[in-house]
C-alpha cells in the first residue's frame, strides 16, 4: 500500500510541475502579447491610388506612382496660387505648407520669395496655374529613383496679371523631387515632401500655343 500511495504522489507532484510549466509558458506568451501590443505603431498609413476601377494589392508604406503625382500636383498648385496679392499669398502659401517641403526647398523657396519682393514682383500681382487640357497623371510623368525618392513631370498653364493687367501666358513643364518625409502625420498625413526642382522650368513651345511674357 505504501508503495502505491508513494506513486500516486509522485504523479500528483509530477503533475503540478507540468502545470506550472503550462502556467509559466501562457505568463511568457501573455506579457509577450501585451509587449507587442503596447510597441506596435498606432497608425499604419497605406497609400491607395485614386483610380481603383483595375482593384489592386497594397502594401504597408508601398506608394503607388499615381500618388505621388497626385500629392507633387496639389501641393505645388497650392504654392504656386496666388489669388489676391502676391507680396502675401506667395509668403502665406509657404507658411502654411511648410511641412510639405524638405527644409532644404523651404529655404530655396525662401530665397525665391524674398528676390522677386526686392525686385517689385509680387505686388499686386496674382497667379493661377492650371493642367494642361487632357493632362493628368500618366506613367512616364513619374521616375522611380528608389530609396523614397522620384522625379514627378508637372506641365501648367501659367496665367498672372498685375492689378487685374494680363502679364503672362505661357505654357511651362516643371520637373520635381519628391521624397518620403518623417513627420508628425497630423501635420503631414502623406508622408511625402517636395524636396526642389530636378532641372529649371522650361517653357513649352508649341505651334499655335500663343505663348507670352
Amino acid at each position: 500500500m505504501s508503495g502505491r500511495y508513494y506513486l500516486e504522489i509522485h504523479q500528483s507532484r509530477a503533475h503540478i510541475r507540468a502545470l506550472y510549466i503550462v502556467i509559466a509558458l501562457l505568463g511568457g506568451l501573455l506579457f509577450y502579447a501585451i509587449w507587442g501590443w503596447k510597441s506596435a505603431p498606432r497608425d499604419i498609413r497605406v497609400y491607395i491610388p485614386p483610380d481603383l476601377r483595375t482593384g489592386g494589392v497594397f502594401h504597408v508604406g508601398d506608394v503607388p506612382t499615381s500618388v505621388i503625382y497626385v500629392f507633387a500636383h496639389y501641393i505645388f498648385q497650392q504654392l504656386n496660387t496666388w489669388r489676391d496679392n502676391g507680396q502675401e499669398d506667395y509668403a502665406r502659401n509657404i507658411y502654411n505648407l511648410k511641412h510639405f517641403m524638405t527644409s532644404h526647398f523651404q529655404v530655396d523657396i525662401q530665397k525665391d520669395l524674398q528676390l522677386r519682393s526686392e525686385q517689385g514682383e509680387l505686388r499686386n500681382r496674382t497667379r493661377r496655374v492650371e493642367e494642361l487640357p487632357g493632362g493628368g497623371f500618366s506613367e512616364e510623368k513619374v521616375k522611380i529613383l528608389g530609396d523614397g525618392r522620384w522625379e514627378v513631370v508637372l506641365e501648367y498653364d501659367v496665367r498672372e496679371e498685375v492689378n487685374h493687367i494680363p502679364v503672362k501666358e505661357t505654357r511651362v513643364q516643371y520637373v520635381l523631387k519628391v521624397v518620403q518625409y518623417k513627420v508628425d502625420p497630423e501635420k503631414n498625413p502623406w508622408g511625402l515632401a517636395l524636396d526642389g526642382f530636378k532641372e529649371p522650368p522650361k517653357r513649352m513651345e508649341e505651334e499655335g500655343l500663343g505663348v507670352r511674357g
